[in-house]
């Protein structure tokens, strides 16, 4: 009956409504440490193919350049993670603006609609508009140098966008690489079946569970390669692909089957695990703490492999 579908869903709408504002309450020093950050950035509006709505981004640009360049930039495409139910933009402040002081590229750090108001396929169509648009800009983005980098479910976006979209397109360029962040790449894998490699971390199945039964709709296959891109043909993901994962993270074992799965032929993946630290670890880290090291190498590390993917001395 249809009422036990509202009522399902409204269910949900309530949990997910609470663990937002619980979430909220807790990271009000990280948003004000965010404040400063998003002040190095642009705020830009970009058309979705829903008329009447765009997507919300933040562009941050190299040092020390003019802030209308003549010359395109090589850019980087990021989405923030949430479990594909939070509200996050912007959290990914300190990543993007170190990626454009250190990398020297662009960083377009963008928005997407959530579940359980927007399940799928409503994020993959925002990713994919997004990349739609800095493709239809040449005059400011370098075609031939467009990355894509995301956190946990915005890997899971930058992966299944950088199979999809271009091949639509036909295009040459394409997407050059991908960085993914402790991403979800197989969500058919029961939730109770998920463990990290390091098993003295505690599991988090009720989220994921949470966050999964929000996203995908109850008629969906969840080896759809939009919702879980473990299943994307292996020949349709980029040249350049940077897998950065967790040792106390459920998502580990998926993540790097995926990095393991498409590293075929002359494509360069790189496989980065942290030790000893749980999913997201690099999202609030208290100053001098063993996180915080960890996090500044992670950064570095992207950062180098980004330059060499697009050749910036």
């Amino acid at each position: 009956m249809a009422w036990l579908g509202l009522f399902a869903y409204i269910k949900l709408q309530v949990q997910v409504s609470l663990l937002r504002f619980l979430l909220r309450l807790r990271s009000f020093k990280q948003r004000l440490a965010i404040r400063d950050l998003l002040k190095k950035s642009s705020s830009i509006k970009i058309p979705s193919r829903d008329r009447g709505r765009s997507i919300s981004a933040n562009l941050y640009l190299p040092p020390k350049v003019d802030p209308n360049p003549k010359l395109p930039f090589p850019v980087l495409i990021n989405w923030h993670g949430s479990g594909f139910v939070l509200q996050g933009h912007g959290t990914n402040a300190a990543f993007c603006s170190r990626m454009a002081q250190d990398a020297g590229i662009a960083v377009l750090d963008c928005d997407y609609r959530k579940a359980p108001e927007y399940p799928f396929p409503a994020a993959p169509n925002d990713a994919e508009d997004v990349l739609k648009w800095v493709i239809s800009n040449p005059q400011d983005f370098d075609l031939d140098h467009i990355l894509l980098c995301g956190f946990s479910s915005g890997a899971n976006l930058a992966l299944v966008t950088s199979t999809s979209w271009p091949a639509k397109l036909e295009l040459d360029h394409g997407v050059r690489g991908v960085v993914a962040f402790y991403p979800p790449t197989d969500l058919s894998i029961p939730v109770e079946n998920r463990y990290p490699p390091n098993s003295k971390y505690p599991r988090a199945t009720w989220l994921y569970r949470l966050a999964y039964d929000c996203y995908i709709p109850s008629a969906a296959d969840k080896k759809d390669p939009r919702m879980s891109p473990m299943y994307a043909d292996v020949h349709e993901f980029p040249a350049h692909m940077m897998f950065v994962t967790c040792d106390g993270d459920e998502l580990c074992p998926e993540a790097e089957a995926l990095g393991q799965k498409v590293n075929v032929g002359s494509r360069s993946v790189v496989l980065h695990r942290v030790e000893d630290v749980r999913h997201g670890f690099d999202g609030i880290c208290l100053p001098g703490s063993r996180e915080e090291r960890l996090r500044d190498e992670v950064y570095m590390s992207v950062a180098k492999t980004i330059k060499e993917i697009v050749s910036i001395p």
